[in-house]
């Protein structure tokens, strides 16, 4: 009852509460909330991180349903939540760790990347911050703090897209979805951006082919039905020449 009591006194501030709370978006995030904090990961986390990771995905809510374009407004929160997340995604990846996920066999992810964290959180300006203020800076902090912000970073993206198929705004046909393919081109930038954060060779033998990734999230924001489509479209050539090889999700 602590996040909910949170979320009514933020929105009784604002003479907001009931609006929001009549909304499909809101109880929809609710709902996944709900599930995701009383089960894995996030169990455990305090009930003052909960509370305010509620109180961000409720402003973003918020945010949608006054906007004009709600699936616009929707996807610029998405795509900021997706790049937030696989800046923590690769570093927690470890391929040599046996727990399997889609992207680990994707091209331009490694899951070499956690044997740097250290090295990697030196060059975060937040996060630097962060272990110089506790005893111990040593590689397990840096996993542990890692793996903090994965979970709380891919809650809000996880709701953020469970608004997106509420809203509709994606392919019926799930193996043809691009929600996966946009999470997997900012993972491949992220990766490209760390490695050269720290010195490390990219994993490419073209240094433009983390670019062309990169440049999904632009086509999300631009409004094409399916970025996935107008991706294949646009680097069609760099396809079929190797320079890329975007994987396809079941």
């Amino acid at each position: 009852m602590g996040i909910i009591n949170s979320i009514i006194k933020y929105f009784a501030e604002r003479n907001a509460y009931k609006t929001v709370a009549k909304s499909q978006l809101w109880l929809t995030a609710m709902i996944y909330c709900n599930k995701a904090f009383n089960q894995g990961p996030m169990k455990t986390v305090d009930q003052e991180t909960k509370s305010s990771i509620s109180l961000r995905i409720v402003k973003l809510i918020q945010d949608i349903e006054n906007s004009s374009d709600k699936i616009k407004t929707m996807r610029f929160h998405l795509v900021e939540s997706v790049i937030d997340c696989a800046k923590y995604q690769v570093v927690v990846f470890d391929k040599n760790d046996g727990h399997n996920n889609i992207l680990l066999d994707k091209e331009g992810i490694s899951g070499e990347l956690k044997q740097f964290s250290l090295d990697i959180i030196k060059k975060d300006e937040l996060l630097k911050e962060i272990i110089h203020s506790l005893p111990n800076e040593d590689l397990t902090v840096a996993h542990q703090i890692y793996y903090a912000k994965y979970y709380q970073c891919h809650l809000i993206m996880s709701v953020l897209n469970v608004i997106r198929v509420t809203l509709k705004d994606h392919n019926p046909v799930d193996s043809k979805d691009w929600f996966k393919p946009l999470y997997h081109s900012q993972c491949v930038w992220a990766e490209e951006m760390h490695r050269k954060s720290i010195g490390l060779n990219s994993v490419f033998k073209n240094p433009l082919a983390s670019f062309f990734y990169s440049s999904f999230t632009d086509l999300v924001l631009q409004g094409h039905k399916y970025p996935d489509l107008k991706f294949f479209e646009n680097y069609e050539s760099q396809i079929l020449d190797g320079t890329i090889n975007p994987p396809k999700f079941d």
